[in-house]
């Protein structure tokens, strides 16, 4: 069973922080890794939408609801690109165009420094919930940048 490592960098634009965000999808993305006949790949998916409600003060209120497009997904191959978005044991994009996630509940760490969110992952007919460990900063721009990681079995 092969493991994909994604990390997910989501961008929001804002000018009341503590309300909900939407996803700035020219600044969001999710990068993979998958280990594939002894080679590692690396790539992204870029097409990243949805909205975030994170307020760190008030967290039991926090949630998610983003949408990601896998035929966006770059490992800077062309034809491996192709392979992943038409193959039915891979992405298979024309079936299934997004890649799902809404969260059932975020938590804070014991430590404050990050938090922690729960939800429903669906990729293809499958869903899983999923715990993903993230943090976030406050950007010079005034925007807001949540960086979180989850590895999945595929």
């Amino acid at each position: 069973m092969k493991k994909l490592l994604f990390l997910l960098v989501a961008l929001f634009s804002t000018t009341t922080f503590f309300a909900q965000q939407k996803i700035n999808a020219e600044k969001s993305e999710v990068t993979f890794s998958v280990l594939n006949m002894g080679v590692n790949v690396e790539g992204t998916i870029t097409g990243m939408e949805g909205k975030v409600n994170f307020d760190p003060y008030d967290v039991e209120k926090a949630s998610f609801d983003v949408t990601i497009d896998p035929s966006t997904v770059d490992t800077g191959t062309g034809m491996r690109d192709k392979h992943l978005n038409n193959k039915k044991n891979l992405l298979y994009t024309k079936i299934f165009p997004t890649i799902d996630f809404v969260s059932k509940k975020v938590t804070e760490s014991e430590d404050g420094r990050s938090y922690q969110v729960v939800g429903d992952l669906t990729i293809k007919e499958t869903t899983k919930e999923v715990e993903i460990p993230f943090k976030f900063s406050e950007q010079e721009d005034g925007s807001v940048k949540l960086v979180g990681s989850i590895e999945i079995l595929r």
